[in-house]
């Protein structure tokens, strides 16, 4: 396939270059180009020539996605016209809480998928995963970017019209620079800053300075979410009791001299505002009123991201978009792609959280969108589950509201993806008779997969005789995946990994009350349940095996060993179990006082994988 190109294109070949893999068409073919100041996209086709009509760089690759997406129809001649809605849409991904660092190489396939799909912003949220040279142990062993690095992925994103957007923290959120006893004098706790100091407003010059020279746009998130403990601790015995909001203004008012020493400018998530000017930590509430001093104080010059994950509704949205407006600043709306705390991609949550939230926007006039990515937890959902979310912001932003069928072709040009495969992933979670799990923010695939074999806690919601029904779903889950993995191109990888865990989970998920329900009954019963702990293992030794590798190919290594320890306590485990089931057969104990214990009913199921393998104090990490 050969592009010639006409018109106002200086700008683009080095991005059409980047991309020349990405477009699937063997036809030869010459585009003209129209740089345009009106916010429009149009694609021509007359079987012949082709003209693209853009504002944005980002905005003429789409174009080109579109122009071969419609010839490969078989369209002789055709005209496709869109009307962005928002002038930045784009992603951040979090590479940080969930030390799974995407490696350079696997950016730049990220962000060549984004160009595709028209996006124009790119995050990667860092906590202490980018080099302060000043500062040795921000970052250690973290797998941080390097300068070199970063400036080498902008200069990437910049000829794909993406602006890389560092994104940081410079208040909480440090847990991991902070255990380090280098940082003993700047931390008021395990997680946050200590306010006030000059050392710390020092070490935040360090930050901003490393993370913004290597790349070329003045914008820059600065974080400050989430600081639940501000003002107390070590701050509250050395200044005494402070109003939040006054300490977090303060905090704010030093950040933003060096921001502007810096000629940058800076958006920070929100939430912060609106717990401490109503003095508590809530930042969902429809009752909250934002003093009007508050309203006052708060700094123009400073974005607020109004990010918001877990609703349908379009009234709160609306009404949460006006609250922000009132600090007399235009917002930025964060949505989220649903893949974190989970394995498998929670589809149906993202689509209609998204398309509720991004219609508000349009409606409402906001601008400037993206979609979050978190990482918590280790990101065990496969990286390459959140396409779907980065085609759902793009296709709303030039489509309108979510439309499957057109979804559908667009995902598999930009992506390779079938949708109808993909759905099948999100149906890992879906449960017979549990597909909305204990409440909207929990999901079942990581706690079975974690629980212990034979301490499992949340055992007992799962003890009225649907074992066997929850293995038939998972075993039905793998053999529809299992056919899909040669038919979605570069990402039959992704189902092959999810196979392996249906595969597992088909063995694992049910294996407490399997357990219990055998010993209570005979020992005989408990020796037919030896074999399939052993093939537990077995099944779990190919899924770690394949996630390393899968792994190493993604991801910078550090982090691995975080998820290897996962995978060796299951098999350890469930060796341990075998172990202890032969103890009681052959007569060395006369009891298993593990599953002699009682299983209440769960009051706590928290999806974070410490909580759930262990009730000791020493698994909480």
């Amino acid at each position: 396939m050969n592009i010639k190109l006409t018109g106002d294109c200086a700008d683009l070949k080095e991005g059409l270059e980047i991309l020349k893999d990405e477009y699937r068409c063997s036809k030869d073919i010459e585009i003209n180009c129209v740089k345009t100041t009106e916010f429009i996209l149009k694609v021509s086709y007359d079987g012949n020539k082709a003209e693209i009509t853009f504002s944005e760089k980002a905005h003429f690759f789409r174009g080109v996605g579109l122009l071969f997406e419609n010839i490969s129809y078989g369209k002789d001649s055709f005209t496709v016209t869109e009307h962005p809605r928002f002038t930045m849409c784009g992603s951040m991904y979090d590479i940080a809480q969930s030390n799974a660092v995407i490696n350079t190489d696997n950016v730049k396939n990220l962000l060549r998928k984004s160009a595709v799909m028209g996006l124009n912003m790119f995050m990667l949220y860092c906590e202490d995963n980018y080099e302060v040279k000043e500062y040795p142990y921000f970052g250690y062993m973290r797998g941080r970017y390097t300068g070199k690095e970063m400036k080498m992925l902008d200069d990437y994103a910049y000829a794909l019209g993406i602006e890389l957007i560092p994104c940081i923290q410079t208040l909480a959120h440090l847990k991991d620079a902070l255990r380090w006893n280098a940082y003993n004098d700047m931390k008021m706790d395990a997680d946050t800053l200590l306010v006030g100091e000059e050392k710390v407003y020092e070490f935040i010059d360090a930050l901003i300075k490393s993370a913004s020279e290597n790349v070329r746009t003045k914008r820059i998130h600065i974080g400050m979410d989430e600081a639940f403990a501000l003002g107390e601790g070590k701050y509250l015995t050395k200044n005494g009791y402070r109003n939040r909001f006054d300490i977090m203004l303060e905090h704010l008012g030093r950040v933003r001299e060096i921001v502007n020493k810096y000629g940058l400018k800076p958006m920070i998530w929100s939430d912060m505002f609106f717990s401490s000017a109503i003095g508590n930590s809530e930042y969902y509430s429809k009752d909250c009123v934002i003093p009007p001093k508050v309203l006052e104080a708060y700094p123009k010059d400073v974005t607020l991201v109004y990010w918001d994950y877990y609703r349908d509704d379009k009234e709160f949205y609306r009404e949460y978009i006006a609250k922000h407006r009132a600090f007399g600043t235009e917002p930025v709306f964060a949505g989220g792609v649903h893949t974190w705390y989970s394995i498998a991609p929670w589809e149906q949550r993202s689509i209609d959280y998204t398309d509720a939230a991004l219609q508000v926007c349009a409606e409402e006039g906001i601008k400037e969108v993206f979609c979050t990515i978190w990482g918590d937890d280790n990101t065990e959902a496969h990286i390459y589950t959140t396409l779907q979310g980065l085609q759902l912001f793009a296709e709303i932003n030039f489509n309108g509201p979510y439309n499957e069928q057109e979804f559908a072709k667009r995902f598999k040009y930009c992506t390779d993806i079938n949708l109808d495969d993909f759905k099948v992933l999100a149906e890992i979670e879906c449960l017979p008779g549990h597909s909305n799990g204990l409440n909207p923010g929990n999901v079942y695939s990581k706690a079975f997969m974690w629980l212990d074999v034979l301490l499992g806690f949340d055992d007992k919601f799962f003890d009225n005789g649907e074992g066997e029904k929850i293995e038939a779903h998972y075993r039905s889950c793998a053999d529809r995946i299992s056919s899909a993995k040669t038919r979605n191109g570069e990402f039959n990888n992704i189902y092959e990994y999810y196979e392996l865990v249906c595969r597992a989970l088909e063995y694992k998920a049910s294996i407490g009350n399997r357990l219990i329900g055998a010993y209570k009954k005979s020992k005989s019963a408990l020796k037919q349940e030896l074999p399939r702990l052993e093939e537990l293992k077995k099944r779990m030794t190919k899924l770690k095996d394949y996630h390393r590798k899968d792994w190493y190919m993604i991801n910078k290594p550090f982090g691995w060993e975080v998820m290897e320890q996962r995978y060796a306590t299951v098999i350890m485990r469930t060796d341990t179990a075998i172990f202890r089931i032969n103890e009681y057969l052959n007569g060395t104990v006369d009891k298993l006082e593990e599953l002699e214990a009682e299983r209440l009913a769960p009051d706590l199921f928290i999806n974070a994988y410490s909580y759930l393998f262990s009730a000791s104090r020493a698994s909480i990490i």
